[in-house]
């Protein structure tokens, strides 16, 4: 028997899968818009992550909202009370050294607010820097009190049980266009579906080499 029909059959079988998967997986993304000839839409035009992009970051949005940014995770991150507050009250105490713009910005906010609320003579006599001291002193001691704490540990949670985390990833996701939306996706599992493609050219040619047990039994 010739040498090629031996060749054959596993190199067509693995030509034919690899090209079968690199296919379909392009045609995850591509095209990334519709394609009409004479006015009929050509199958599966735009693919498939364009078509149904909207809906992929809604189920995206769901699927963190409820497995990953729980109103509990959220929670936990914003309110611990071993880290958060006192995290807080350490950063007010050394807002100066650790955020210096913040601090000027606040305490211009505070000379303003002053200013505007109080008249022209009255305010000769308020050292606008002392109040900005005194309201940063008086954080400090409303965050240290553990009543306090506890007050806001549970707005905290309310407020984490309401961020619509789900709707935020979706219309994040919106606002991706189709590239973007592609290259983020080719970023998380590029390499897992090259190899996809690769072994759909292995089996092929595996499958081509067990097609010639016949071959080998006449």
């Amino acid at each position: 028997m010739h040498i090629l029909n031996w060749l054959l059959p596993p190199v067509l079988g693995a030509v034919i899968a690899f090209s079968t998967n690199w296919i379909a997986i392009v045609m995850l993304f591509r095209p990334h818009t519709e394609k009409r000839i004479m006015g009929f839409r050509v199958p599966f035009t735009p693919g498939l992550v364009p078509r149904e992009k909207a809906k992929l970051g809604r189920k995206l949005g769901e699927a963190i909202q409820k497995h990953l940014l729980t109103p509990e995770v959220l929670t936990q991150s914003l309110a611990d009370p071993d880290k958060f507050f006192a995290d807080t009250v350490d950063n007010i105490k050394n807002l100066s050294e650790r955020f210096p713009e913040l601090d000027k910005n606040l305490a211009e906010l505070t000379r303003n607010i002053i200013k505007e609320n109080v008249s022209g003579l009255a305010s000769m006599f308020v050292n606008k820097d002392k109040v900005y001291a005194s309201i940063k002193e008086g954080l400090v001691k409303y965050l240290s009190d553990g009543t306090n704490q506890s007050l806001l540990n549970d707005k905290i949670f309310t407020v984490a049980q309401n961020i619509p985390i789900a709707d935020m990833v979706e219309r994040k996701m919106a606002e991706y266009d189709v590239a973007e939306a592609e290259s983020m996706i080719l970023s998380v599992v590029g390499r897992e579906l090259k190899i996809i493609v690769m072994l759909g050219g292995v089996f092929g040619f595996l499958i081509g080499l067990l097609s010639l047990i016949p071959l080998l039994s006449a």
